[in-house]
């Protein structure tokens, strides 16, 4: 079995028909340079959440280049808004591989406790899973990545999910929002979600 790397070299496809495996790279491979796989299928989970996952399915803890970055590897998949009048910008962890290290701003240093980061999360998690009654889906994320970008940067992990469910919602056949019937604005909402994941994504995959 190959090593495991959040940010691997390799990426693993299944055949659906008759589940043989094929290991491809994903950049160019130096000669001696190891071979390493994602063992997780949640590229877009947040350094803490991928840690947990590794530690209690595969018993390690890992500490490859992207576990190790605060940035994970400039995607800012963990980021939070910086809640300091007139700043806005990113706060990390401090250390990501202690999970209850503190976290602090990139733009003015402040302070957030590793409690007050992981309560943010759980209470943006929680606004996500409150749908209004006859609220329709597209509505419910617009609405809640509006509520959320005060506490989140755009570039979160959370906010992503978001977006690539938007991206797949805009113009997905058979709906009252297929291609042929959205507006131009709804089209132009579309790309600019989809560009949004890709941009991250491509940081990280």
């Amino acid at each position: 079995m190959m090593n495991h790397s959040c940010a691997s070299n390799t990426k693993t496809l299944m055949n659906r028909e008759d589940l043989s495996q094929e290991v491809i790279a994903q950049v160019g491979i130096k000669e001696g340079e190891e071979v390493s796989n994602c063992y997780t299928r949640t590229s877009i989970a947040p350094t803490i959440r991928r840690r947990q996952l590794l530690r209690s399915k595969w018993f390690f803890d890992c500490v490859c280049k992207r576990c190790q970055d605060p940035s994970e590897l400039g995607s800012n998949l963990s980021s939070l808004q910086c809640q300091r009048a007139r700043c806005g910008g990113a706060v990390l962890p401090v250390n990501p591989l202690d999970n209850l290290a503190d976290w602090h701003c990139t733009d003015c240093d402040s302070k957030l406790s590793h409690d007050e980061a992981i309560a943010s999360v759980a209470a943006a998690e929680a606004l996500i899973e409150e749908r209004l009654p006859g609220e329709s889906l597209v509505d419910h994320h617009e609405r809640t990545i509006h509520a959320l970008s005060p506490v989140l940067r755009p570039d979160n992990w959370l906010m992503v999910q978001l977006k690539q469910e938007l991206g797949l919602l805009y113009g997905s056949p058979g709906g009252p929002l297929q291609w042929s019937n959205l507006s131009r604005p709804a089209k132009e909402r579309k790309l600019q979600v989809c560009q949004q994941v890709v941009e991250v994504l491509g940081k990280v995959e």
